[in-house]
Order: C-alpha cells, then structure tokens, then sequence
C-alpha cells in the first residue's frame, strides 16, 4: 500500500464516538499512520476502547513524571497495510515534553533506507522550551548517530 505519511489531529474521544461509522472508515483507512498529541490517553482506557480496524496503536500516555495529573500524552496509530515492523524507539514523559518514538520498516521502501523513523511530541505550554528542544535533539540525533541514513520525521504539537 504506498502512501505518503499523514499525520492527523483527531482526539481518540472522537474516534470512539465515529470509529464505526463509514465516515470515519472512509477518513482513516488511506492513512499510513496518524499521530495524535494531547490523547487524554490513561491506564484507565484500554487500547480496545480506542482500537482502529487494520491499525496498530502504540501509546505514551502521560505519566506522573511529567508533573501533571490531566490531559496530555500522544500516540500513534500504524496502518497494518502499510507496516508490521514496528519497534518502539523510546518513550519519554517529563514536564517538558512528551514524545514516542518509532522506528518502522515499511512494506515498500527504498533499499537505501533500512527504516524510517516518527517522533511524536507534545511540548505543553507550560515547559521550559529549551530544554524539551534538548531532549528531542538528544533522540533524535541518538537515532541520526547510529543510523545516518534513516529519514527521522518529527510531528506533532511544539
């Protein structure tokens, strides 16, 4: 299924309410993947609740670590059509900034990318933007370091 990446901002409480009507099917099926910011994604909302037919959800949901108590997290959603290698890169959950990081290998990619990479992140208005840029310069030049060739692709809410 060769498709470009479409990043989305659709909160999952949407997805729940539409996620069975053709509306829903016909806006997200062409999708390779959608990265969601601000998911208000706890453990008290399992992955099922929030489940898109022939994807794959990967979460960072918000953590105590991150000094807050509502709102916030991200995740992404993989089209099984387009990947079904997929591994989790890192996860990190501070006060400055929340990101999940992917490392994917499509079905059709070029032989001179091995993988290709998605950082979601959602800095809150309350951070300190200096440093939640260090910490996703930190993971993504992590990733450029061990793998020059890899495209990484940053998205989200910064």
């Amino acid at each position: 299924m060769p498709c470009g990446i479409k990043p989305s901002s659709v909160l999952p409480a949407e997805i729940r309410r539409r996620k069975r009507g053709k509306r829903a099917e016909r806006a997200y099926r062409e999708a390779c993947i959608i990265a969601l910011t601000e998911s208000w994604l706890d453990e008290t909302v399992p992955d099922p609740e929030v489940h898109l037919d022939n994807f794959t959800i990967f979460r960072a949901d918000r953590t105590k670590a991150s000094g807050k108590e509502r709102g916030a997290g991200v995740c992404m959603y993989v089209n099984n059509r387009w990947c079904n290698n997929i591994k989790i890169y890192s996860v990190v959950c501070t006060p400055n900034v929340e990101m999940l990081t992917l490392s994917l290998r499509p079905f059709h990619l070029p032989r001179e990318f091995p993988t290709v990479v998605i950082i979601c992140i959602y800095i809150p208005p309350s951070a300190n933007v200096n440093a939640a840029a260090e910490l996703v310069a930190t993971d993504a030049n992590s990733i450029q370091g061990k793998y020059p060739e890899v495209p990484v692709f940053i998205v989200g809410d910064f």
